[in-house]
């Protein structure tokens, strides 16, 4: 069966129709389309490669979050498994008889899910940091999380809906980071909007941002071996606002260990409460400094070591392996 992940660009301005055939015979693709395909269709890349100009001047309009877990999503679970399926990330709407797994921006559109299932479609919705509207969910043949906390809350409002968990891959550029051990060197990695930054730390961190304004920074990842303690202290986020555990990932990754709130996503469910930088109380200025401190103190100690123990078993968890048994598992179920 066809498996069509369906994403929306966030700009509509530039609104071209883009389909990437990820893995399998493009031409089995036309009766999935209604009639105009050829006029539709605009471009076909035998799978993802983010170093190709003419693919990211047509998703840069995404969201990060958005842009893997379609096409980097894809192209991962595709290289594992899943023999016999054709995969592709599309724009079009008109998608027939496949699999099609839609994110957060589609998942409340009533029309098109409707759409979506009047041509014969399987319709599992990716939430990420989304949700269901009231009313949306009787059109999901699955929901799927890259959430513990989105996964168990989920499974317990929608029980008549199967509840998936998938967890979220890690940017496939990041190769080897070395960082240093002669120094303590914290930094922030991400959006602007993620960063809750206080006056009596901006001294001590560096700072990378992987957006400006929404415009993509594509080189952020060439500087992750400066930093060996990440900085994911965040604004309060919404009840149900569900985030899933990039920080934490990125951070495994690397083999670093960070500066995170108990309560900021699946920090508490991967770290432990005995996490030594899990920050417990309220977040301050003077907690968060504190933190900070302790950190730069703990450096290359036992304290440190044990840290880096905890980040470093979240590899497999978070491995593409396990990341493609989880997706394949999940499109047996709903196919039976």
């Amino acid at each position: 069966m066809n498996i069509v992940f369906v994403f929306e660009k966030e700009v509509r301005t530039h609104f071209n129709r883009v389909t990437v055939n990820i893995r399998g015979d493009i031409h089995r693709w036309r009766p999935l389309l209604w009639r105009g395909f050829a006029r539709l269709y605009h471009d076909v890349y035998d799978g993802f490669d983010m170093a190709d100009a003419a693919v990211m001047r047509h998703v840069d309009q995404c969201s990060p979050s958005v842009l893997m877990r379609t096409f980097m999503h894809a192209d991962l679970v595709s290289r594992r498994g899943g023999e016999g399926h054709d995969i592709g990330c599309t724009n079009l709407k008109t998608i027939r008889n496949s699999i099609v797994i839609a994110h957060k921006n589609i998942i409340n559109r009533k029309r098109l899910l409707r759409q979506f299932k009047r041509n014969g479609n399987i319709l599992l919705v990716d939430i990420i940091d989304g949700g269901p509207k009231p009313g949306s969910a009787e059109f999901y043949d699955g929901i799927i999380c890259c959430s513990q906390k989105a996964y168990e809350y989920y499974a317990q409002e929608c029980p008549r809906i199967p509840v998936y968990f998938v967890a979220h891959c890690t940017d496939p550029r990041i190769g080897q980071v070395t960082p240093p051990t002669d120094r303590f060197a914290p930094y922030y990695f991400g959006a602007p909007k993620n960063l809750l930054l206080f006056d009596a730390i901006k001294d001590m961190l560096g700072i990378v941002y992987t957006d400006t304004r929404d415009v993509p920074n594509h080189d952020w990842y060439k500087r992750l071996s400066e930093a060996n303690f990440h900085y994911a202290v965040r604004p309060q986020m919404g009840e149900r606002v569900f985030k899933p555990f990039m920080k934490g990932i990125i951070a495994a990754t690397c083999g670093v260990n960070m500066l995170v709130h108990k309560d900021d996503g699946d920090a508490l469910h991967f770290l432990g409460e005995d996490y030594p930088y899990l920050i417990r109380e309220d977040i301050s200025e003077d907690v968060v400094l504190r933190y900070m401190r302790k950190a730069r103190d703990t450096f290359g100690r036992e304290e440190w070591a044990y840290g880096l123990e905890r980040i470093l078993s979240l590899r497999s968890v978070f491995s593409p392996d396990a990341i493609a048994r989880q997706f394949w598992d999940m499109i047996d179920r709903c196919s039976r």
